[in-house]
């Protein structure tokens, strides 16, 4: 697991919103990565030029499909 967080106190203080979404993309990320072999999460948050960024990277056993310029384990 590796953690690299870094943002503004300001900006996560009493924000609900920002809150409800890494809890989700936190969970989705520890449940998946935790059917796999390799089990490797990696989560960075930061705020670069007034933006947000988020990225989330975890091991994975099922199989990804490219949809467009969108990768998806879900069907069509």
């Amino acid at each position: 697991m590796n953690l690299d967080i870094q943002i503004p106190k300001s900006l996560y203080r009493n924000n609900f919103n920002i809150c409800v979404i890494l809890g989700n993309l936190v969970d989705n990320a520890v449940r998946e990565s935790s059917k796999s072999d390799e089990k490797y999460l990696s989560i960075s948050v930061r705020v670069q030029k007034d933006i947000l960024i988020i990225l989330i990277e975890n091991s994975y056993s099922g199989s990804i499909v490219q949809k467009g310029k969108y990768i998806s384990n879900q069907p069509n």
